[in-house]
Order: structure tokens, then sequence, then C-alpha cells
């Protein structure tokens, strides 16, 4: 078995899918793995999309206002983290863009395929329920700091 392959694995098991995978549906997840060199972008702010990310090997940035004199990396994506689930659900155009730090492995997921997962299991809505917590908290603090350097 690849590496990669073996990550994804891993992945999967930890975003609550446990062994309830069978062959087929691994298999359906390995086709859905995308490869990205060191530096190509994989999201650009501003395009609305009905897809959603997990890094399944490598190092991702996210990046606002990319190629301006304004550009400010904002986060840093690594293993089993997920991103675009805020614009997949809210079908916004995306907050920012992403560029593959190193070389990378992505799973992209439409909203079909989405779907499909998400009704043969339906656990896994917590674990976006917590990755969209989360990313609210860490806004909340970012907008708490801000503040606090105002007065």
């Amino acid at each position: 078995m690849k590496e990669s392959d073996e990550q994804l694995d891993e992945i999967l098991y930890n975003l609550a899918f446990g062994d309830d995978l069978i062959a087929r549906e691994k298999e359906i997840f390995s086709r859905l793995g995308k490869q990205y060199s060191s530096g190509e972008l994989v999201v650009k702010e501003g395009d609305v999309s009905d897809q959603l990310f997990l890094v399944v090997s490598g190092s991702l940035k996210i990046v606002k206002d990319i190629g301006t004199e304004d550009e400010k990396a904002i986060a840093l994506l690594t293993d089993g983290e997920m991103f675009g689930e805020m614009s997949y659900f809210d079908n916004l155009p995306r907050s920012a863009s992403v560029v593959a730090a190193t070389d990378s492995e992505v799973l992209v997921l439409d909203r079909e395929q989405f779907d499909m997962i998400f009704q043969l299991h339906p656990k896994w809505t917590t674990k976006i329920i917590q990755s969209l917590s989360n990313r609210i908290y860490l806004a909340y603090l970012d907008l708490r700091n801000s503040a606090e350097i105002l007065y």
C-alpha cells in the first residue's frame, strides 16, 4: 500500500468513519485525491465553488489578497484538516485563497460526493460542526485581539 493510501486511511478513520468504510468506499475516496505542487493555487479568493477539501498529505497556506501588496498568509493547513466548508455551505465566494506550501495531496469532494458520504456516514456531521465551530472561535479571538489593540 502506498504511503498516501495509508495516510488517507488514517485520516478517514479519524474523521469518525472508524472502520465503517468498506473497500469500495475507500477506492472512491482514493480517486477523489488530487496532487498539488508546492506553490500551486488550490482555491482562489472570490471564486464560487461547491467543493470541500481535506488535506491528505503536505501543507497548504490560507492567503488573503494573494498577488497584491496586502497579501497575508493567515493559516497553515496540514494532514487531516478540512477547508472550503464555509463557502461550501453558504454558497458565497471563497473568503481566501489556498496555495500548496509543499507538494500536497488533497481530497476534493463536490456536493454530490459529500451528500453520498453524509448519507452513508452521518456521524461525520459532528466533525464538520467541530471544524466550523473552531473556525468561528478563531475568528472571534482575532476580532477580540484586534479590538484590544484599538483600546
